[in-house]
């Protein structure tokens, strides 16, 4: 499946719920649902990006994820929004790499 990013460029989209086979990813990457959470934890935490809001209401608490029956999703802390759909970019190491290394310049 194909989607464009934000910056318009075309990639290949891996929807975490659907394209793992026995926990490893299409493009080789092995990764289960803790370190995603961890990825997402990071992320909405760090300064200078913007946060992962609501679905309903942007001004409610940042999205925090978990795992339940259908797999790992985002939740609101504030209404019962519910994201099944994890940005590729959880999925990239350069990019958390990136991230690791932006928060330790705080």
């Amino acid at each position: 499946m194909l989607c464009l990013d934000y910056f318009g460029v075309v990639m290949e989209q891996i929807v975490y719920n659907y394209t793992h086979i026995d926990g490893q990813k299409l493009k080789g990457i092995i990764m289960d649902e803790e370190d995603i959470k961890q990825r997402i934890k990071d992320y909405q935490q760090a300064d200078g990006v913007r946060a992962l809001t609501c679905g309903n209401n942007s001004k409610h608490e940042k999205l925090y994820p978990k795992v339940l029956e259908q797999g790992l999703v985002l939740l609101c802390p504030n209404c019962k929004y519910t994201q099944t759909y994890i940005p590729d970019l959880f999925f990239d190491d350069g990019f958390y790499e990136w991230l690791r290394g932006m928060k330790s310049l705080i």
